[in-house]
């Protein structure tokens, strides 16, 4: 298992956000932080479950919505794996490739990234892209991953459009790159954050030419992630080399 980083690359040192909502009532704040700082941690700071939709649910009345609890704090905290799913968290690196087995946390390093500035940078955009979409739509794929976080931070799912939006214009949406030319419905597209889940099953074509939209207008410095299994005979494993 390793992490293949090309560009720029350093480790993150701690970051604090505080993230507010067009609701007062429901801030999080998320860290981005070394491992040996302390974990990745999602707290709602006013003491309330966020719902699916974003609402915000009394924690020993979930089935009362519009109560509020203060006294209580949800917090919800996600702590990555000693190792490569760690760096994969703390790199700044123009593009990161994390390289390793079925199970080691590469979806889930994936589905953390797109976090770090969807819910509180204006019209972020960050863009998943598998090869078909059944591998983003089977039962336990990746939409079904984002299911268990992405509510919990004021994700609104929008299930025809594939895509989460938050209330500060943020958004991320899930889609493929099945043939080679469907590389050109995202003409003139301008994607903040590119993530590939399963590198080597794009070609390199695919890649190169979604490089061209990776840009960004919402002042977040455009950058790209992707996992993969490890393959000698592919063409990450030459771009790498």
């Amino acid at each position: 298992m390793s992490i293949l980083t090309r560009t720029r690359y350093c480790l993150l040192t701690a970051l604090v956000f505080v993230l507010s909502t067009s609701d007062p009532g429901q801030i999080y704040k998320i860290w981005f932080t070394p491992l040996e700082a302390g974990p990745i941690q999602i707290e709602n700071a006013m003491g309330a479950r966020p719902d699916r939709r974003g609402g915000l649910l009394p924690l020993d009345q979930a089935s009362a919505p519009g109560t509020r609890i203060m006294s209580r704090i949800y917090r919800a905290t996600i702590s990555p794996q000693p190792g490569p799913q760690t760096q994969f968290l703390q790199t700044s690196a123009d593009i990161c490739i994390y390289g390793g087995a079925a199970g080691s946390g590469k979806t889930i390093g994936l589905i953390l990234e797109a976090l770090r500035y969807v819910l509180w940078v204006p019209n972020f955009s960050a863009v998943f892209f598998r090869r078909t979409m059944p591998e983003i739509t089977n039962p336990g794929a990746l939409w079904d991953e984002t299911l268990k976080l992405y509510p919990q931070v004021g994700g609104t799912p929008h299930i025809g459009a594939r895509e989460w939006r938050w209330p500060g214009g943020g958004k991320i949406t899930f889609s493929h790159l099945q043939f080679d030319v469907t590389v050109y419905h995202w003409q003139g597209a301008q994607i903040t954050l590119i993530c590939y889940d399963e590198l080597t099953h794009f070609t390199a074509h695919q890649f190169f030419y979604m490089v061209s939209r990776n840009r960004s207008t919402c002042g977040v410095r455009p950058y790209i992630r992707a996992t993969c299994n490890p393959d000698a005979d592919s063409w990450v494993a030459e771009f790498l080399a």
